[in-house]
């Protein structure tokens, strides 16, 4: 069932402000409390078997938010250089967890949710590459809003840098089931391959674009091979004498 938490009503805009979060002290909202997990749906891992090759994927999940939501009220911020933020009525948002209660002088024992807001027209709504900008809960009638400066990420992932950002209203959001258009894949691909080991990276891949997450090394047997377990079941994954490829089978097969 959805529900709707406001905490303004009217639009607000903020001009020429900035601010360094200051998390509450004090229980938030049911909106701002709660699941805010980002990261591995279960049940989708697939392993591919068979050659593979230097740059091919080896295995994938789908990667995403446990919570979604719409924004149900217009949101027009000036930053402190001028710039404006805007987060149309219908935007598209969803809930995690940055962390940033900890990294500020305001050291808070309560730590809520942040909503992060798509915008594929930009932040100025004028195009040039969607951008994402994160609502961080301070009290009942302010939120700061950090923006990730990037342009063309739709990966549920953002960069803000620092807890520094532009004062609002908190933003009125109606949680429900959203379909961003797009799904976003964890991907694991090989960078390089040796007798002795094999180095991957993970990455997040929307189909048309994809950001690296990690870099890992999977050591390697006498038989220049590693054996996994797990879902959806066991492969053994055995590097060729080329160090070119690696041939991938499925336990039981």
């Amino acid at each position: 069932m959805r529900r709707l938490v406001a905490a303004i009503s009217a639009l607000l805009v903020i001009s020429g402000c900035t601010g360094l979060y200051d998390p509450p002290h004090r229980p938030v909202p049911d909106l701002w409390d709660g699941k805010r997990q980002v990261g591995n749906v279960a049940g989708t891992h697939r392993v591919y078997p068979g050659t593979r090759h230097v740059g091919d994927v080896v295995q994938d999940l789908q990667w995403g938010p446990e919570r979604t939501g719409t924004i149900a009220e217009r949101v027009e911020l000036k930053t402190l250089f001028g710039h404006t933020i805007i987060i149309p009525k219908g935007a598209k948002a969803w809930a995690t967890n940055l962390g940033f209660e900890s990294s500020t002088s305001f050291i808070s024992d309560v730590d809520p949710v942040e909503w992060c807001v798509l915008l594929p027209e930009g932040a100025d709504g004028k195009g040039g590459g969607s951008q994402t900008v994160c609502a961080f809960y301070e009290s009942p009638d302010r939120a700061l809003y950090i923006l990730d400066t990037r342009h063309g990420g739709y990966l549920f992932n953002p960069d803000l840098g620092s807890p520094w950002g532009t004062p609002g209203p908190v933003p009125r959001i109606e949680e429900g089931p959203v379909d961003f258009g797009f799904t976003v894949h964890n991907e694991t691909r090989i960078r390089e391959i040796s007798p002795t080991q094999i180095r991957v990276e993970a990455l997040l891949n929307n189909g048309t674009n994809s950001i690296v997450v990690g870099k890992y090394v999977w050591q390697l047997d006498g038989k220049r091979q590693k054996s996994f377990s797990g879902s959806p079941r066991g492969y053994v994954i055995t590097a060729f004498p080329d160090s070119q490829s690696v041939e991938i089978r499925m336990n039981g097969t």
